[in-house]
């Protein structure tokens, strides 16, 4: 029996069928906004998830890879915490920032590590001065971004994904061919848009 996948990294399962964002694609839509907020060129860091996820590999690769083409910008330094913890993540900027105090964005390859690479940021008093670009697009993270303690997210589209996919399962039940993936296209969520998705997603 065939199965459909939301928002999680395309696998290799016969039969199924992927819905969401290209996680490659996320990672550099996280570099390019780090790119054109840096126009000047600065030294970046990455906070990757968890090593065994699919989702962080392809989106560390996506960033780094998309930093590469920036001339000027430079991944200094780059962790991955264990089980996406924001606990850890949080202990990893702060050495990081002590490191490399001339980091200038951080980028992390999901929001929940994004909260706690805030108070890490807070903490070294350098909040508002060093960008923090976090991943899914969740409502804390949009309330951070709201208030100025994150600069941005690249959002998924779950209300979006959902249809999709149900419209995925209608097809195979109707014996119709199905794509092996449907993309739905992540996008930035910052200050200039925040609003519009206070209370959730597209």
């Amino acid at each position: 029996m065939p199965a459909i996948v939301l928002n999680d990294a395309k696998g290799t399962l016969e039969g199924s069928v992927y819905v969401g964002p290209d996680s490659e694609t996320t990672g550099q839509l996280a570099a390019d906004y780090v790119a054109k907020k840096l126009p000047d060129g600065g030294d970046v860091a990455l906070i990757e998830g968890d090593p065994g996820s699919s989702n962080a590999l392809a989106r560390g690769k996506g960033f780094k890879e998309g930093i590469a083409k920036h001339d000027g910008i430079k991944i200094v330094a780059t962790q991955a915490a264990a089980g996406w913890d924001a606990t850890k993540a949080q202990e990893i900027a702060t050495t990081m920032l002590t490191a490399h105090p001339d980091i200038k964005a951080f980028y992390s390859e999901n929001d929940g590590m994004a909260i706690g690479i805030a108070a890490a940021i807070k903490q070294a008093g350098l909040t508002g001065k060093v960008m923090l670009i976090g991943t899914d697009g969740i409502p804390q993270a949009k309330k951070y971004i709201a208030s100025g303690k994150m600069t941005a997210t690249v959002s998924q589209r779950p209300q979006v994904e959902g249809a999709a996919g149900v419209d995925a399962a209608l097809w195979l039940l109707a014996g119709k061919k199905v794509p092996a993936w449907i993309e739905v296209p992540a996008f930035v969520v910052d200050a200039d848009n925040v609003a519009q998705y206070a209370t959730g997603m597209p």
